[in-house]
């Protein structure tokens, strides 16, 4: 979750900044972020939970996609308005 954290600070920059700042940096912290995101659902697909607990984490992981994927369509659509 912190490299999560990380990249919503540096896109928060990113957009504060116009678009000017941050352009590395966070396309590494992307890279971060999904590597940490891998490992952690390698570990839950490792350990053998309780039935209810995958289910749970599952919608977690679900909802984690899904945020990404809207946080990555903004700063995207941020940048072409942009110009």
């Amino acid at each position: 979750m912190h490299e999560l954290q990380k990249e919503q600070g540096m896109s928060a920059g990113f957009i504060g900044s116009k678009s000017s700042e941050f352009v590395p940096e966070l396309k590494n912290q992307r890279t971060l972020t999904d590597k940490e995101v891998n490992s952690l659902k390698s570990f839950m697909v490792d350990i053998n939970y309780h039935q209810q607990i995958n289910k749970t984490m599952q919608k977690l992981f679900n909802n984690l996609g899904q945020l990404c994927h809207d946080y990555i369509s903004l700063t995207y659509n941020h940048c072409i308005d942009q110009g």
